[in-house]
């Protein structure tokens, strides 16, 4: 099923098709408006999303995104999630309409348990992208999707660097076994280059071939982000970090000095040992403006003398 949310500056009269709320607020369901929505072209929606956990008809996902009915869209979510069927074809689609969308400042990718996605959806993705010139926040969720790996984060990282604009970012590819340093290595090149960035959340839980090298070379393009005020990195389970890779991460938060929240994850890291968290425990004892860490080291006892508003030591 496919729905969307629109809000309208304009007086929207009632009618059969819509049910009328205050504020001028619209919930419907496309399928009755398919022959209808498209001629109300003084409408324009600041936030569309499709969702479907099976088949979205591709004809009328075009006429959705085609329509002047989303010429004004500012925030796009497109949800798939739970399916084997090969979404390639559909990222295609999106991709050609995203060039009519020129408003976009936000836009979610939730593609969590979807077998089919590939490098070549990747790619549309990418030239996706490319045509949002005014992006400021973006999340790309394709956890446990078991064919992405390298070439996938490369697509991702080409597009990004070319979006001086992003503030936000939230990459999720937890359980995504192809994954190597390689790819890690990409996405922190492309983030360094982009000077606005408020907000970092990336998230490779489980990813067993992210080792100590990716990992160090990831932080120390997180050392040239000087600005950044969020970061939440969620390693868990990957069990080649080490030491080398927690002092590098160390030396990173050493220059990230306006940190207000700080996450980290990485519980089941059996490669590390007292010796690297203790760098990263001192390094946080830098951090004045910090408000709010959440660590988490399952299987090491650490005591850190700092005020926060919320702590969690996780131990076996």
């Amino acid at each position: 099923m496919i729905s969307a949310v629109e809000h309208s500056t304009k007086a929207i009269p009632k009618d059969k098709t819509m049910n009328y709320k205050r504020k001028y607020e619209t919930k419907f369901n496309v399928q009755p408006l398919k022959n209808q929505f498209v001629k109300r072209r003084h409408i324009t929606s600041s936030r569309l999303t499709l969702s479907s956990e099976g088949t979205i008809d591709l004809r009328l996902m075009k006429l959705m995104l085609t329509s002047k009915w989303s010429n004004g869209t500012q925030k796009l979510i497109i949800e798939y999630r739970n399916t084997s069927e090969i979404p390639d074809m559909k990222l295609n689609l999106l991709s050609k309409c995203l060039k009519r969308l020129t408003q976009i400042t936000h836009i979610s990718f939730l593609f969590e348990y979807s077998g089919g996605v590939s490098n070549v959806g990747f790619l549309k993705i990418e030239k996706g992208l490319k045509r949002l010139k005014n992006l400021q926040n973006i999340t790309l969720n394709f956890s446990i999707c078991p064919i992405i790996n390298d070439k996938s984060l490369f697509a991702v990282g080409r597009a990004l660097r070319t979006r001086q604009s992003l503030k936000n970012i939230v990459l999720q590819f937890s359980q995504c076994s192809r994954i190597t340093d390689a790819g890690l290595a990409c996405i922190g090149h492309s983030l360094r280059n982009l000077p606005k960035l408020d907000r970092i959340s990336v998230d490779f839980a489980n990813c067993e071939n992210i080792c100590s090298p990716g990992f160090s070379s990831f932080c120390q393009d997180l050392m040239k982000i000087k600005e950044l005020k969020n970061l939440k990195l969620h390693f868990r389970a990957c069990f080649e970090i080490g030491d080398v890779a927690f002092s590098d991460l160390a030396k990173a938060l050493k220059t990230l000095t306006d940190l207000k929240t700080l996450f980290l994850s990485f519980s089941s890291c059996l490669a590390g040992s007292d010796i690297g968290f203790s760098a990263i425990c001192e390094r946080l004892k830098d951090l004045i403006s910090l408000q709010d860490l959440d660590l988490n080291f399952s299987g090491l006892l650490l005591f850190i003398g700092i005020s926060t508003n919320r702590i969690f030591f996780k131990v076996n």
